[in-house]
């Protein structure tokens, strides 16, 4: 039998955000939708190496990877010390 200690960390917290843009091709096909980026978030807060997982294409997931690295948080932290964590977040299109 294998047993785990539970971890006593906290996750991060979304502070800010910036808006992805329209692209041309994406409003004249009418695309909305979700993109799913894997993201690292580092101890400092930032993001860094974002990974398309599900994307919408008409040049959305590229704008949302553009938008994801401008997004702040609060890091995760361990026994009261920053620490860097792997996510998933998801990037919403909706036609105005």
């Amino acid at each position: 039998t294998i047993y785990f200690a539970p971890i006593k960390a906290t996750l991060p917290v979304l502070l800010s955000t910036s808006k992805p843009a329209y692209t041309k091709e994406a409003l004249r096909d009418r695309c909305e939708g979700v993109v799913r980026v894997h993201v690292k978030i580092g101890a400092g807060g930032k993001v860094s190496d974002p990974q398309v997982l599900q994307g919408l294409g008409c040049g959305l997931d590229f704008q949302a990877l553009k938008s994801v690295m401008e997004w702040q948080f609060r890091p995760g932290q361990l026994d009261g010390k920053a620490i860097a964590v792997v996510a998933w977040v998801e990037v919403s299109f909706r036609l105005p």
